[in-house]
């Protein structure tokens, strides 16, 4: 949903662009895109990152920029640099997730880091995540900053009235 609003806002400024989607984008992910300018790369959502680095490596022109959205996709357009991608990369991290699993956090840790290093500029979509790389050591080498994401929910006094009882933000893929 973020990546569509982005869509949205970059149509209206008139600035080109394209989203790649995957070639078994869910319906509701496929209906979001429907009137934006996508393309369907030739990965699937779930399936090898060396095929999602080839797609990326296809569509990415000279003078383009790659937003890569999460750890798998940095980690593909990274990949993507050996097939010949020469446009900038940036990183949106959101959430260090794979930090709290039992017995890979380390992996991850390791990961984080060597995308940290390589990525022309990163973006943290909270402040808890750029606290989060700084207390587990991962510290960009390029650019960095965070571009809150979506919306902010202000905090409710206890016993005020309250105008959202529920907020739920999830993926549009199946878990």
């Amino acid at each position: 949903v973020v990546v569509a609003r982005l869509s949205e806002a970059l149509g209206a400024a008139g600035e080109p662009h394209v989203t790649l989607l995957p070639e078994d984008a869910e319906p509701a992910l496929a209906a979001l895109f429907a009137d934006l300018p996508h393309r369907r790369g030739r990965y699937r959502g779930r399936g090898s990152v060396a095929a999602m680095a080839r797609a990326i490596a296809a569509a990415a022109g000279p003078g383009d920029l790659v937003h890569a959205h999460g750890p798998r996709t940095a980690l593909a357009a990274l990949l993507a640099r050996g097939l010949g991608l020469s446009a900038p990369v940036v990183y949106t991290v959101h959430g260090y997730h794979g930090l709290a699993q039992e017995g890979r956090a380390a992996l991850h840790r390791r990961l984080e880091n060597l995308l940290a290093l390589t990525m022309d500029a990163t973006v943290w979509v909270s402040e808890a995540d750029r606290a989060l790389a700084e207390s587990a050591g991962i510290r960009p080498r390029r650019a960095a900053r965070v571009v809150e994401n979506g919306l902010l929910v202000q905090e409710t006094p206890p016993g005020a009235p309250r105008d959202v009882d529920l907020l739920f933000v999830g993926r549009l893929v199946h878990q």
